[in-house]
């Protein structure tokens, strides 16, 4: 989903504020995770989780391409490459 489209859902359920209050966040990180300036997977699922819809419909952009560090919690079906 575009921010816009994120925005357009939370003010149909919810508000940031609401969102923000609930997680124990600032409504600013709120406000960064939806436009994709800063990245937290425990924000990302707290929005997704208040406007009823799977983290990964949500935020494609994060959870659907290849993690870049083994770290990452994106669910590509990622295999790494065989070392020579």
């Amino acid at each position: 989903m575009t921010p816009d489209e994120i925005k357009k859902a939370i003010r149909k359920k919810t508000t940031q504020r609401a969102i923000a209050k609930k997680l124990g966040r600032s409504e600013m990180s709120i406000s960064l995770v939806i436009r994709g300036d800063r990245i937290s997977d425990y924000i990302m699922r707290g929005i997704a989780k208040a406007i009823g819809k799977k983290h990964t419909t949500v935020f494609q952009g994060y959870y659907l391409k290849p993690p870049k560090r083994s770290t990452s919690k994106t669910v590509w079906p990622y295999i790494p490459a065989k070392r020579l």
